[in-house]
């Protein structure tokens, strides 16, 4: 039983260190999609200042 709960505790720390490369790894891509995404509404919505016209 002590071995199957080791194994069982190694596997859940793969999948935890794979869940927090990954998360890593996508983090930064989608902070900056999204901070385009907020730029370009921002433009788009936003009401003309006078120095526009």
């Amino acid at each position: 039983m002590a071995k199957e709960v080791s194994i069982q505790s190694l596997s859940w720390s793969r999948g935890s260190s794979r869940t927090a490369i990954l998360g890593t790894l996508l983090a930064v891509p989608l902070t900056a999609a999204a901070s385009g995404v907020v730029d370009e509404l921002r433009e788009r919505y936003s009401p003309a200042s006078p120095e526009d016209s």
